[in-house]
């Protein structure tokens, strides 16, 4: 069984994740593994391959994220994707989120002065994610 299979498990129709950074990826490779649509995915600061880092790169290449996905299967698994990113992230490039939003169709949101969207930038809380996804679920 590989990694991802597990968590197959866990998820159901009422599922709703969230992912940062590479945890987008993280996510894909689950809907990849799944027969099932999950209701939603967040994904915040997402990326995908390599992003012209060398420091960085060398650390997620150890992930599987730099493989080709199958978009059409993930967009089967899951009702609707959210992406977030900052203006002005100095880790993932906005190219990145943009290529992903062409891909799956997503609803974007940029967040002026973001940043990376992690506690370096000040966001050790994220109102806006927590009010959009109580907007779909209440």
């Amino acid at each position: 069984m590989n990694e991802f299979e597990k968590y197959k498990e866990l998820l159901n129709e009422d599922s709703i994740l969230i992912g940062h950074s590479l945890g987008p990826g993280f996510i894909f490779n689950i809907l990849e593994n799944i027969d099932f649509k999950i209701k939603y995915a967040f994904l915040v600061s997402p990326f995908i391959g390599l992003i012209n880092n060398e420091y960085f790169d060398n650390m997620n290449k150890t992930f599987i994220i730099n493989k080709t996905f199958d978009f059409d299967k993930i967009k089967k698994n899951c009702n609707k994707f959210y992406i977030y990113h900052g203006d002005n992230d100095p880790y993932v490039p906005l190219e990145k989120a943009q290529y992903l939003v062409e891909k799956l169709g997503a609803e974007f949101k940029m967040i002026k002065g973001g940043g990376h969207l992690n506690a370096e930038f000040e966001y050790t809380e994220f109102e806006l994610l927590f009010e959009d996804i109580k907007g779909l679920i209440v």
